[in-house]
């Protein structure tokens, strides 16, 4: 039986080490010793984004309530909500950077607990237990409960896990390292695996199984998406390129991976979240299917044969249900692009010419709500300037490059398939901090403070009020008032949760930001909902994009924003 405290002084361990091989034996080890079952439980609780229905992705407790437990907790005293708190976590908090840390500094001594530790899967059940409660004050007693069973090692691992904190260094690479090594297989193995079943914790259960045969894509299972590397500009494409490229319009829109067998009917967004609900003409398309296929595209906002703005799409977006007249008022339409699966066979890699005709064979007319997104293979940077600027005159926002022999390889970005759009540079930043805006924005928390990802840490770049309507400050003022850290004065320093696109004029170096640099002009273009802060854009790409600066590398004519 895995206990719990082994799991803790593992993690402890683990922070401590530099060397990476070490890390994944001290992981190894964990996993040679748990059954299927403690496997799953490990990688739900290590790498919830990466596990199908971890109780800590239904917890619903943020920062602000991890501090009022943990205030509670370093007390010494009964858990009373709404109670008086403990003045001294705010300063170590300040000394030591760190929730978990701080609270093991303040926790009152407590004698070694004689009874059998916790079990792994005891702790796991307690989560799901707790991630059950529908009042939020009730899950926020569970959870003070839990804590005072434990020890201050078991304390300080539950404190990290919760803030999504563990610090194992590469997470999902190093872990699946780690499987790997416990089952005495190649790492490659387990990276395929998880790539066609979209979920690690299963991948732990199967490894610690023995099973070794191949992984095979499964209806109803989605997979990561394969993305595309961003092209700085049309200028890198050759004059003339012997291979050529298949160029597609690129939608602004969100990407899905619609499933399809008979009656049944499934989409799936890029968190691999079903959405079907949220779509209901293009799930009735897909039952017109008398194949078992799986299909990726991207649905967008559609009326009169035009594309409509995103902001339509977002009517329809993260709603349990979309009220009639949404549903009328933004029709949609998915523009499918390729095809994974067909009656049981995996096209994976299948070259994507090849797998066009297939999807091209399939789909053939116009499915009412499902189309084929139109295609040309294109050798000149002249036809592909043109296809370009007749994108934007269709109201996409640029072009898809894909090399006609490339495979589909998901979860990955390369250059096999690259984007192009305008404006000329955009960034996908995580809000960090929010303050009260002027005006009639008083009381309003309408400005806000961005920043990218540089490595595992968050730096900022720019500061922007401008863009977004009343009715969106407004859901956003509540999200940030509940999911405030910590205040300093007026500014309300936040979870990062909420990833924005950026426009900007351009990019210049400054010190009044620790990533290095500063956006002229920035301005809010959209809200990513689709986006999570493991996909914003990162600091090497903002030194890409001012080197281009420098250089005068700009936009073709006609392509300027």
């Amino acid at each position: 039986m895995l206990t719990f405290r082994e799991l803790a002084e593992t993690c402890r361990r683990v922070e401590q080490t530099s060397s990476t091989n070490e890390k994944v034996e001290l992981l190894a080890e964990l996993f040679r010793r748990a059954s299927d079952r403690e496997a799953h439980a490990l990688v739900s609780l290590l790498r919830p984004q990466d596990a199908r229905d971890s109780p800590l992705s239904r917890l619903g407790l943020g920062g602000v309530a991890l501090i009022e437990v943990a205030e509670e907790l370093v007390a010494g005293d009964d858990f009373q909500l709404g109670g008086s708190r403990s003045s001294r976590l705010p300063s170590a908090l300040i000394q030591t950077g760190d929730l978990s840390d701080a609270v093991v500094q303040l926790l009152p001594e407590r004698p070694e607990r004689a009874e059998q530790p916790l079990a792994l899967l005891d702790l796991y059940r307690e989560l799901d237990r707790i991630a059950q409660q529908p009042r939020r004050a009730d899950r926020k007693r569970f959870l003070f409960a839990l804590l005072e069973r434990l020890s201050r090692v078991e304390v300080w691992c539950l404190m990290r896990i919760l803030q999504g904190e563990t610090r194992l260094g590469a997470s999902r690479g190093l872990l699946l390292r780690a499987i790997a090594r416990a089952a005495d297989s190649p790492a490659e193995d387990a990276e395929r695996t998880f790539l066609l079943i979209g979920d690690l914790a299963e991948v732990a259960a199967r490894f610690v199984r023995g099973e070794r045969s191949p992984a095979k894509l499964e209806l109803f299972r989605p997979v990561p998406f394969m993305l595309a590397s961003p092209l700085p500009s049309l200028r890198l494409v050759p004059d003339e390129d012997p291979t050529g490229w298949i160029v597609e319009d690129k939608y602004d829109g969100i990407r899905a991976q619609l499933h399809a067998d008979g009656g049944e009917v499934e989409l799936y967004s890029r968190s691999l979240h079903a959405i079907g609900g949220q779509f209901p003409e293009i799930v009735r398309a897909g039952r017109s299917f008398r194949s078992r296929v799986i299909l990726d595209g991207e649905i967008v906002a559609f009326r009169h044969g035009r594309v409509l703005p995103f902001q339509q799409l977002q009517r329809r977006l993260g709603r349990v249900g979309v009220p009639a007249h949404v549903l009328r008022d933004v029709p949609c339409r998915l523009f499918v692009f390729d095809i994974l699966h067909l009656d049981g066979a995996d096209l994976l890699e299948t070259p994507l010419a090849e797998r066009r005709q297939q999807l091209e064979a399939l789909v053939g007319g116009d499915y009412d709500a499902i189309t084929v997104a139109p295609a040309q293979w294109l050798r000149s940077r002249g036809d592909i300037e043109r296809k370009f600027h007749a994108a934007l005159d269709r109201g996409n926002e640029g072009i898809m490059l894909k090399r006609p022999e490339s495979v589909y390889t998901p979860g990955t970005r390369g250059q096999q398939w690259l984007k192009y759009k305008v404006p000329f540079a955009t960034l996908d930043c995580v809000v960090v901090a929010a303050e009260y805006g002027h005006g009639k924005r008083a009381g309003w928390l309408s400005d806000y403070l961005f920043a990218v990802r540089d490595g595992d840490r968050l730096v900022t770049i720019a500061k922007a009020y401008s863009g977004l309507n009343d009715e969106e400050i407004a859901a956003l003022t509540e999200h940030f008032r509940t999911t405030t850290i910590r205040r300093d004065g007026p500014v309300h320093w936040v979870e990062p949760t909420v990833v924005m696109e950026l426009g900007f004029e351009s990019i210049q170096p400054s010190d009044r930001h620790t990533s290095g640099f500063a956006l002229r002009f920035p301005r809010i273009l959209r809200i990513r909902i689709d986006k999570t802060v493991r996909e914003i854009d990162t600091l090497d790409r903002v030194r890409e994009l001012y080197e281009m600066q420098r250089r005068g590398d700009r936009p073709l004519a006609g392509e300027q924003h």
